[in-house]
């Protein structure tokens, strides 16, 4: 009875389904009864299992995120998960990511959210070398250090961020940028930025 369904539904029996798709009868009996399309779901298997290796790398990628996002005796969590970072990336927008990077091509592909303030999304995150990530890393962390020590040098020296800006030769506007989100500064600035701070600049893009 149940090969006759599969007849008229596919004109297939259950058994040549499995042949061609390379799936076990009683997972497609399990697809069908929760309603998915059983040859997008083979497709799928079929890639993953030709793929394992990607997967591997993609799966652990999703489970250090979800950990550093959630779980509080994760070492990194302090970093993400208790700065209010979530994760909203699923196993497809990864494998998205790692094929548009080409991820594959990479020595050691690690996953960077572009805006290191906003959650883990498909149109934050691109897969970079591990690298390259830490490098970037350090730039931020330098970058908003010396944003903050700005601010307090500025206050120190009883200026107003006007009269700062106007000492530097850029807009308040820019003075109010560089204190809220890090110096990102032309390098012409850098040598007067210098000698305010106290500080070399190191590991910051300039504009």
């Amino acid at each position: 009875m149940l090969n006759c369904n599969y007849k008229y539904k596919f004109g297939k029996s259950l058994e040549e389904l499995s042949i061609e798709l390379n799936v076990c009868c009683q997972t497609i009996v399990a697809w069908r009864k929760n309603g998915f399309d059983i040859f997008k779901k083979a497709e799928k298997l079929n890639y993953r299992r030709k793929n394992k290796e990607m997967f591997k790398k993609i799966y652990a990628t999703l489970k250090n995120i979800k950990y550093r996002c959630t779980n509080k005796n994760d070492r990194k969590y302090k970093y993400y998960g208790e700065k209010g970072i979530k994760n909203h990336l699923t196993i497809d927008n990864l494998t998205t990511l790692w094929i548009k990077n080409k991820a594959y091509k990479m020595k050691q592909p690690s996953i960077d959210r572009i805006d290191s303030d906003k959650n883990y999304t498909l149109s934050n995150c691109r897969f970079i070398e591990m690298e390259k990530n830490r490098k970037t890393k350090k730039e931020v962390k330098n970058k908003k250090y010396l944003g903050r020590l700005l601010k307090k040098k500025i206050k120190e020296a009883g200026l107003s961020q006007r009269d700062f800006s106007v000492k530097v030769g850029v807009t308040d506007i820019t003075i109010n940028r560089w204190a809220n989100n890090g110096i990102t500064a032309k390098k012409k600035y850098f040598p007067l930025i210098e000698e305010i701070l106290g500080e070399k600049i190191e590991y910051i893009k300039s504009d």
